[in-house]
Protein backbone atom coordinates (compact mmCIF):
# COMPACT_ATOMS: atom_id res chain seq x y z
CA UNK A 1 0.00 0.00 0.00
CA UNK A 2 2.88 2.33 0.79
CA UNK A 3 4.46 1.56 -2.61
CA UNK A 4 1.22 2.63 -4.32
CA UNK A 5 1.21 5.87 -2.35
CA UNK A 6 4.81 6.60 -3.25
CA UNK A 7 4.16 5.82 -6.92
CA UNK A 8 1.05 8.01 -7.01
CA UNK A 9 2.95 10.82 -5.31
CA UNK A 10 5.79 10.57 -7.81
CA UNK A 11 3.36 10.67 -10.71
CA UNK A 12 1.66 13.69 -9.18
CA UNK A 13 4.90 15.62 -8.78
CA UNK A 14 6.01 14.73 -12.31
CA UNK A 15 2.65 15.78 -13.70
CA UNK A 16 2.70 19.11 -11.90
CA UNK A 17 6.19 19.85 -13.18
CA UNK A 18 5.15 19.04 -16.76
CA UNK A 19 1.95 21.04 -16.35
CA UNK A 20 3.73 24.12 -15.06
CA UNK A 21 6.47 23.92 -17.68
CA UNK A 22 4.09 23.34 -20.59
CA UNK A 23 1.79 26.21 -19.69
CA UNK A 24 4.70 28.54 -18.99
CA UNK A 25 6.41 27.68 -22.25
CA UNK A 26 3.23 28.03 -24.28
CA UNK A 27 2.09 31.26 -22.67
CA UNK A 28 5.22 33.11 -21.63
CA UNK A 29 5.72 36.49 -23.17
CA UNK A 30 8.51 35.09 -25.31
CA UNK A 31 7.28 35.14 -28.92
CA UNK A 32 9.72 32.37 -29.71
CA UNK A 33 7.77 30.07 -27.45
CA UNK A 34 4.15 31.10 -27.90
CA UNK A 35 4.76 31.92 -31.55
CA UNK A 36 5.34 28.27 -32.37
CA UNK A 37 1.72 27.53 -31.51
CA UNK A 38 0.42 30.77 -33.01
CA UNK A 39 -1.60 31.55 -29.89
CA UNK A 40 -3.99 34.45 -29.98
CA UNK A 41 -4.06 36.95 -27.14
CA UNK A 42 -7.39 35.56 -25.81
CA UNK A 43 -5.92 32.06 -25.83
CA UNK A 44 -2.86 33.24 -23.91
CA UNK A 45 -5.08 34.96 -21.35
CA UNK A 46 -7.31 31.91 -20.96
CA UNK A 47 -4.33 29.59 -20.58
CA UNK A 48 -2.86 31.92 -17.94
CA UNK A 49 -6.18 31.90 -16.07
CA UNK A 50 -6.38 28.10 -16.22
CA UNK A 51 -2.79 27.83 -15.02
CA UNK A 52 -3.42 30.20 -12.09
CA UNK A 53 -6.58 28.33 -11.09
CA UNK A 54 -4.97 24.88 -11.26
CA UNK A 55 -1.93 26.17 -9.37
CA UNK A 56 -4.08 27.54 -6.53
CA UNK A 57 -6.06 24.32 -6.32
CA UNK A 58 -2.87 22.25 -6.35
CA UNK A 59 -1.43 24.31 -3.49
CA UNK A 60 -4.51 23.50 -1.39
CA UNK A 61 -4.27 19.81 -2.24
CA UNK A 62 -0.56 19.76 -1.38
CA UNK A 63 -1.28 21.36 2.00
CA UNK A 64 -3.89 18.70 2.74
CA UNK A 65 -1.50 15.99 1.64
CA UNK A 66 1.28 17.36 3.87
CA UNK A 67 -1.12 17.35 6.84
CA UNK A 68 -2.15 13.72 6.19
CA UNK A 69 1.48 12.67 5.83
CA UNK A 70 2.31 14.37 9.13
CA UNK A 71 -0.56 12.49 10.76
CA UNK A 72 0.77 9.23 9.30
CA UNK A 73 4.25 10.05 10.56
CA UNK A 74 2.81 10.62 14.05
CA UNK A 75 0.98 7.29 13.91
CA UNK A 76 4.18 5.52 12.87
CA UNK A 77 6.16 7.15 15.69
CA UNK A 78 3.62 6.32 18.36
CA UNK A 79 4.69 3.90 21.06
CA UNK A 80 1.74 1.63 20.33
CA UNK A 81 1.35 0.95 16.58
CA UNK A 82 -2.30 1.02 15.47
CA UNK A 83 -2.27 -0.84 12.16
CA UNK A 84 -5.91 -0.02 11.39
CA UNK A 85 -5.32 3.71 11.87
CA UNK A 86 -2.17 3.55 9.75
CA UNK A 87 -4.02 1.72 6.98
CA UNK A 88 -6.80 4.30 7.12
CA UNK A 89 -4.33 7.18 6.90
CA UNK A 90 -2.53 5.55 3.95
CA UNK A 91 -5.92 5.17 2.24
CA UNK A 92 -6.70 8.86 2.84
CA UNK A 93 -3.34 9.85 1.37
CA UNK A 94 -3.92 7.64 -1.66
CA UNK A 95 -7.35 9.22 -2.20
CA UNK A 96 -5.85 12.71 -2.05
CA UNK A 97 -3.16 11.70 -4.55
CA UNK A 98 -5.79 10.22 -6.86
CA UNK A 99 -7.85 13.41 -6.64
CA UNK A 100 -4.75 15.44 -7.49
CA UNK A 101 -4.00 13.29 -10.52
CA UNK A 102 -7.60 13.56 -11.73
CA UNK A 103 -7.47 17.35 -11.30
CA UNK A 104 -4.24 17.51 -13.28
CA UNK A 105 -5.78 15.51 -16.11
CA UNK A 106 -8.89 17.70 -16.05
CA UNK A 107 -6.70 20.80 -16.26
CA UNK A 108 -4.82 19.35 -19.21
CA UNK A 109 -8.10 18.63 -21.00
CA UNK A 110 -9.31 22.16 -20.27
CA UNK A 111 -6.10 23.58 -21.78
CA UNK A 112 -6.51 21.44 -24.88
CA UNK A 113 -10.02 22.83 -25.37
CA UNK A 114 -8.50 26.32 -25.63
CA UNK A 115 -6.23 25.21 -28.47
CA UNK A 116 -7.26 24.45 -32.02
CA UNK A 117 -6.49 21.04 -33.58
CA UNK A 118 -3.24 22.23 -35.21
CA UNK A 119 -2.12 23.89 -31.99
CA UNK A 120 -2.88 20.71 -30.04
CA UNK A 121 -0.71 18.68 -32.40
CA UNK A 122 2.07 21.25 -32.14
CA UNK A 123 1.91 21.15 -28.36
CA UNK A 124 2.02 17.35 -28.32
CA UNK A 125 5.05 17.30 -30.61
CA UNK A 126 6.84 19.93 -28.52
CA UNK A 127 6.15 18.09 -25.26
CA UNK A 128 7.22 14.75 -26.71
CA UNK A 129 10.59 15.86 -28.02
CA UNK A 130 11.44 18.80 -25.77
CA UNK A 131 15.01 18.86 -24.57
CA UNK A 132 15.83 15.16 -24.75
CA UNK A 133 18.02 14.24 -27.73
CA UNK A 134 17.28 10.55 -27.20
CA UNK A 135 13.58 11.27 -27.79
CA UNK A 136 14.02 13.52 -30.82
CA UNK A 137 11.77 13.09 -33.81
CA UNK A 138 13.68 10.77 -36.18
CA UNK A 139 12.49 12.75 -39.21
CA UNK A 140 13.95 15.98 -37.85
CA UNK A 141 17.29 14.21 -37.40
CA UNK A 142 17.20 12.69 -40.89
CA UNK A 143 16.73 9.19 -39.51
CA UNK A 144 14.27 6.49 -40.34
CA UNK A 145 10.71 6.57 -39.09
CA UNK A 146 10.34 2.81 -39.53
CA UNK A 147 10.31 0.92 -36.22
CA UNK A 148 13.25 -1.44 -35.93
CA UNK A 149 11.05 -4.51 -35.55
CA UNK A 150 9.22 -3.86 -38.85
CA UNK A 151 10.59 -4.34 -42.31
CA UNK A 152 10.92 -1.32 -44.56
CA UNK A 153 8.80 -1.18 -47.68
CA UNK A 154 10.47 -2.34 -50.92
CA UNK A 155 10.48 1.24 -52.25
CA UNK A 156 12.40 2.45 -49.20
CA UNK A 157 14.85 -0.43 -49.39
CA UNK A 158 15.40 0.22 -53.08
CA UNK A 159 16.06 3.94 -52.48
CA UNK A 160 18.49 3.16 -49.65
CA UNK A 161 20.48 0.82 -51.91
CA UNK A 162 21.12 3.59 -54.45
Amino acid sequence: MLKISVLAGSLLVLGLVVLAGGVYAATSGDPGRSGKLDLTQPQIQELHALWRQSRQEAQGRRAGLRAKRAELRDLLRAGQVDQAAIDQKVQEIAELQTAALKARVAAQIARRKVLGPDQQQGQLRRRRFRGDPARQDPQSLGGSTTPQNEEASPALTENAAR
